[in-house]
């Protein structure tokens, strides 16, 4: 089922995005976040992998344990996924979410 629905939603995007590739238009992961560019900057991005994810939230986290209590945190791929979620609705105006 979820193949077909991809490649439904593949040939849909071809026909209405144009003139993008198929290949960033279809692009595994699928992570835009708040602070793409830095944890300080607040632009509104896509991070193409999990690895530079991985890297910010992991610098994240060492500027947080330095003024704050240790916080261990173990960054797999769903509690990353988590994260990005939590901050688009902590960032959005009016933001809420039953989790």
């Amino acid at each position: 089922d979820l193949k077909k629905y991809k490649d439904l939603a593949a040939e849909v995007a071809k026909k209405i995005f144009k003139e993008m590739s198929p290949t960033s238009l279809m692009a595994e992961p699928l992570i835009f976040v708040h602070f793409a560019h830095g944890i300080g900057e607040k632009q509104y991005d896509r991070l193409p992998n999990f690895g530079e994810l991985s890297t910010l939230l992991t610098q994240a986290l060492s500027e947080y344990n330095e003024t704050n209590a240790v916080m261990e945190l173990v960054l797999f791929e769903d509690a990353m996924r988590h994260v990005c979620r939590v901050s688009r609705i902590i960032e959005s105006p009016g933001g809420h979410a039953l989790l």
